[in-house]
């Protein structure tokens, strides 16, 4: 299947998973969206990664920005000099 598949596979997967009984919240919670990182398997997140990236699917007051649904950062090769 590749990457796209693997992709559609852990999207649906989470969607089975948090749509179970058991792990839902009966909050507004339940309805909110998730944030997922994907790296290639010889990839290595950097520290901070999710600190620079998750402030982008929100406004400065918090809210949620359903106008961003996607963003990306620049890959790091460990074996390569910066």
């Amino acid at each position: 299947h590749g990457k796209a598949g693997g992709l559609n596979f852990v999207d649906n997967y989470i969607t089975v998973v948090n749509d179970r009984p058991e792990n839902r919240y009966n909050s507004e919670q339940d309805e909110a969206p998730s944030l997922y990182g994907i790296a290639d398997a010889r990839h290595q997140f950097q520290p901070d990664f999710f600190i620079s990236c998750v402030p982008c699917f929100f406004h400065e007051n918090g809210d949620l920005n359903r106008r961003v649904g996607f963003t990306q950062a620049p890959q790091h090769y460990p074996e390569y000099q910066d």
